[in-house]
């Protein structure tokens, strides 16, 4: 068969993928730039602008930034031939998020099969969750990415002895460690896994306990600046930091967040629970066996079993969650659900491959219809709605009204980045409050345009404070943030 051929046959046994990737992608580059950038973004952006030495220093020294360096170190290249326009700064991120669909298939593929790999796909191409953060100017779909390359290459060494793939293994890992720290939450799940496996069967596939070791060692290695960092900002933390304290309550709301809904939550929970209980023993039970598999697939790659590659799944989505939540509990809050990511990844395979337990072709493709009727109701409520602070339009507001030499006056002071990302007049003044309100003199007729997050009691306090000095000649309420203009008496 000519190359013409055999291009049409890799199409037609691919098509599938094509289009659920076709469709993440527009999902994930529809209304890209329609909500302003947000602090954490703007943060990034603030970042990525120092020079690429100068942002590794100041990153790994903890000056004012908690995670590590790698996505910054991208963005700062992608701007320079980009720009930083909302566009293009998210485009960076749609990117990852959209690769990640074709990563997870392929994981979805080796650990299984091909059918468990198409419906992991489409489960994270139509996630809001995921939509969501392949949306942001920040490092959590590249985060997500990585972690699946990491798997994909632990996978391929438990069958095979390949120099390619321990470097593959080492680098996506190490490049996980300095995009964001919960990545080694992962790391941690895939020692556990090996552990559990030297210990029953003396090696991992063909992965021996001294070559795991080595493997290890590299990266500790590899990861000693990022340790320190990590150190240097554990000990400047405090309880009083702004994450809160995790309960059970916290993680239910978490895993509806992950699955988009509490409908689909129900429908993943159903059919993890059936690739927990095994295959085996629902063939045991009558009637069952007409609707689910009664054997495990024989076409997986060699290596580990397929039950070991369920445990695996089970580390990957426990391990991430259970140790930040018990480090929250008896020190610094630190369980974020954006922060666990990776869990996902894990929570959509195990998912999936219930859903492909079903014996009935029909029966895959209803519940992938239900998967996306759900979901798509979901995609639709997350562009119509507005959930970030609208710098754009206050900042908008303010240039388009205000007069020469007038004065923006930001509260919390660290928003002064999201206000100078859409700031473009120079004739204005803008100040930061850390604490009280800034005393001016001889303002004349310039006003003073106040900007702060939006609260009753902020509001409250504000026109209580400040109405013995100023007259209140506009008020405007955006989402998440409150505008003042202020004329002195």
């Amino acid at each position: 068969m000519g190359s013409g051929g055999d291009f049409l046959k890799f199409i037609k046994d691919n098509y599938l993928i094509f289009l659920i990737f076709a469709l993440g992608l527009v999902l994930r580059i529809y209304n890209l730039s329609a909500e302003s950038i947000w602090f954490d973004e703007a943060f990034s952006v603030m970042v990525s602008k120092k020079g690429a030495f100068e942002l590794i220093n100041s990153v790994l020294n903890n000056a004012g930034e908690k995670n590590p360096p790698f996505y910054y170190l991208l963005l700062h290249f992608w701007v320079l031939v980009f720009g930083d326009s909302e566009f293009s700064l998210r485009f960076l991120s749609v990117i990852f998020g959209s690769v990640s669909i074709i990563a997870i298939y392929a994981l979805g593929k080796l650990l299984f099969n091909k059918r468990t790999g198409i419906i992991a796909a489409l489960i994270i191409a139509v996630s809001v969750f995921q939509i969501q953060y392949s949306q942001e100017v920040r490092a959590y779909a590249l985060v997500a990415l990585l972690s699946i390359i990491s798997y994909h290459s632990l996978i391929k060494l438990t069958s095979r002895r390949s120099i390619t793939y321990s470097v593959l293994y080492l680098v996506s890992s190490i490049l996980m460690l300095y995009t964001h720290y919960y990545g080694l939450f992962v790391i941690v799940a895939q020692n556990i896994f090996c552990l559990t496996l030297f210990l029953k069967q003396r090696k991992t596939g063909e992965i021996s306990l001294k070559r795991w070791i080595s493997l290890q060692l590299i990266l500790v290695i590899a990861f000693i600046p990022g340790l320190m960092h990590l150190l240097i900002m554990k000990v400047s933390m405090d309880k009083s930091f702004w994450i809160e304290e995790p309960t059970l309550e916290l993680l239910g709301q978490y895993l509806v967040i992950y699955s988009g809904n509490v409908y689909l939550l129900v429908l993943f929970v159903i059919f993890i629970l059936i690739v927990l209980i095994g295959l085996r023993w629902i063939s045991s039970v009558p009637g069952l066996n007409r609707v689910f598999k009664t054997k495990e697939d024989n076409n997986t790659e060699p290596g580990i079993s397929s039950g070991y590659r369920v445990y695996l799944l089970l580390l990957w989505f426990s391990v991430p969650i259970l140790i930040p939540m018990l480090i929250s509990i008896i020190s610094t809050p630190m369980f974020v659900a954006r922060y666990a990511i990776t869990v996902t990844l894990a929570y959509y395979l195990l998912a999936s491959r219930g859903i492909d337990s079903l014996r009935n072709r029909w029966a895959v493709l209803t519940i992938g219809a239900i998967i996306l009727i759900f979901s798509t109701v979901n995609i639709n409520a997350y562009y119509n709605n507005t959930y970030k602070h609208q710098w754009r339009e206050v900042m908008s507001e303010i240039e388009s009204n205000s007069g020469y030499g007038d004065i923006i006056v930001v509260n919390p002071a660290h928003e002064q980045i999201s206000a100078k990302y859409y700031k473009t007049r120079d004739d204005i003044t803008l100040i930061p409050m850390p604490n009280r309100f800034p005393t001016f003199k001889n303002l004349g007729t310039r006003s003073v345009w106040v900007v702060m997050h939006a609260h009753p009691t902020n509001r409250k306090l504000i026109r209580e404070g400040l109405s013995g000095k100023y007259n209140f000649e506009l008020e405007k309420h955006f989402e998440k943030l409150d505008l003042f203009r202020l004329r002195q008496k």
